[in-house]
């Protein structure tokens, strides 16, 4: 019935840690989209994932990790606002070095009209832009997401260096618990050293019977002409 529903409902998006079974090999677009994520979660997501749809955790997920940033936004703005008062104010006091004046001007080329119109809730970092219309990333202003208050709330996850994981995790903000090295990247590189000491040693082996055969053939006289009648 409805109440069970409900029940069954509750216990999933009370959820705080996910694990993803081992042979799974897509997590596709909202998997887990559940409205109540507003809480930080762990997923651990194995070696075999290979693609990760971008909302994998639903909505929530992304605008909880969108908080951060945003907090961490408005504390640069805050620097930035107070850096410039007090030297317009008291330039004796505080002047600006050659850093500071690099970062209030490139402070001063962001079109923060079009950024307090409204963020994106697809995007798990707001998008800034200059005057100009051009993208400019948080790193590129200085902005630690992970020096935030909010970044604590941030879900994270777990999962192999190297793997689908690791770089989705660093793309769209999350933290990321390293499980140690994939054994499957293991693998591969020593697949691919031994694929390499194969190829090295054959192509060893066929320049040494190249070689025999070139001065035998160098060696060889040509046979006598027989003389024409």
């Amino acid at each position: 019935g409805t109440n069970r529903n409900t029940r069954e409902i509750e216990k999933i998006t009370n959820v705080r840690n996910i694990v993803i079974s081992d042979g799974i090999i897509i997590l596709e677009q909202c998997a887990f989209d559940f409205p109540s994520f507003d809480q930080p979660v762990t997923v651990t997501i194995p070696a075999s994932v290979t693609l990760i749809g971008r909302d994998f955790l639903g909505m929530s997920a992304a605008m909880t990790t969108q908080k951060a940033a945003i907090a961490a936004i408005e504390e640069y703005r805050f620097q930035m606002e107070t850096a410039i008062r007090m030297n317009r104010e008291h330039p004796e006091y505080f002047p600006l070095s050659a850093e500071m004046t690099e970062k209030i001007a490139a402070y001063s080329s962001i079109d923060w009209e079009r950024y307090s119109m409204g963020v994106s809730l697809t995007a798990s970092e707001p998008v800034l832009f200059d005057k100009d219309g051009k993208e400019i990333t948080l790193k590129d202003l200085g902005i630690d997401v992970t020096a935030s208050r909010q970044y604590q709330e941030v879900n994270t996850i777990r999962g192999y260096e190297g793997t689908a994981a690791e770089t989705y995790a660093n793309r769209y903000g999350f933290r990321f618990e390293s499980l140690g090295k994939s054994s499957a990247a293991m693998t591969g590189t020593a697949l691919s050293s031994g694929m390499i000491a194969m190829i090295t040693g054959v192509a060893l082996i066929l320049g040494i019977l190249l070689g025999v055969l070139f001065a035998r053939f160098a060696g060889k006289k040509p046979a006598d002409t027989p003389a024409e009648s």
